[in-house]
């Protein structure tokens, strides 16, 4: 995975993604980046296809569960400690991150 540094205007090129989290093929492809922009952290993801969102989640708010719909989903990790941070972004703005001491072990509520 790179994370390009981006200045002035444009993006930068999209990864393709043709497997899913237990290596089934995803069908249309999903297509990813992560940038630095200045001093912000700029995940895309995009799909040629319908999606299907959670229908309590709302655009810009947290919203658990989304992970039981379509989302785009990254990890952040320390390689020190092996805390990681797992983010889910729904197609319709929602989202929802949790930091994890271990798989499926949250540090807090």
């Amino acid at each position: 995975m790179t994370i390009y540094a981006i200045s002035g205007n444009g993006s930068p090129p999209l990864t393709s993604l043709a497997g899913d989290w237990f290596e089934n093929e995803v069908n249309p492809p999903v297509f990813f980046s992560f940038a630095l922009e200045g001093d912000v952290f700029v995940f895309r993801s995009s799909r040629q296809a319908a999606a299907l969102c959670h229908p309590g989640a709302r655009s810009g708010l947290f919203h658990e569960q989304l992970w039981e719909y379509d989302v785009a989903e990254f990890f952040l990790s320390d390689p020190v400690t092996g805390n990681y941070l797992e983010f889910n972004l729904s197609p319709n703005g929602a989202h929802w991150a949790c930091l994890f001491g271990s798989p499926r072990s949250p540090l807090a509520n």
